[in-house]
């Protein structure tokens, strides 16, 4: 079966996200957000869950693109909007391993304030990353992030 257009501009988007072209991705994205396009649409999501590419961070877009995709069949949404505030716990504690704060952030934000732990980890979370007390300094202690961890790739 031969793809179609939206299909192509979709693994297009997708190569731009994967190769850190977020600016680029989004604009794709939001051209295929016209076609209802559940994977496009789920990332869209993501991107406004985390203000990528210029895509304002927008916890109620983000839900909305997340729940569409969803509605459409998109299993990535689908498996994004399921996971209970363990699993979601749980991720977080492995993308903090793996230094990838603020996915983990997201994670501990997902499993609610309700979770034991969460609230701790993401007070810890923004403990470490605030700006450097150097003079002059804009770093901050968060390590560079993959756009991809914690997400299955296409």
């Amino acid at each position: 079966m031969k793809p179609d257009a939206t299909d192509v501009m979709f693994q297009w988007a997708n190569n731009l996200r994967l190769a850190g072209k977020y600016e680029e991705a989004l604009e794709k994205l939001r051209t295929l957000e016209k076609s209802n396009h559940p994977q496009a649409l789920f990332w869209l999501g993501i991107f406004h869950r985390m203000g990528l590419g210029g895509a304002e961070k927008n916890l109620r877009k983000a839900n909305y693109y997340i729940e569409t995709a969803a509605d459409l069949g998109d299993e990535q949404a689908k498996d994004y909007l399921n996971k209970t505030p363990k699993q979601w716990f749980d991720e977080g504690l492995k993308a903090k391993e793996e230094g990838l704060l603020q996915y983990a952030q997201i994670y501990f934000e997902n499993a609610g304030s309700d979770h034991p732990g969460a609230v701790h980890e993401l007070e810890l979370i923004t403990k470490n990353t605030q700006p450097s007390s150097s003079p002059g300094s804009t770093a901050t202690t968060t390590q560079p992030m993959s756009c991809n961890a914690g997400l299955p790739t296409i």
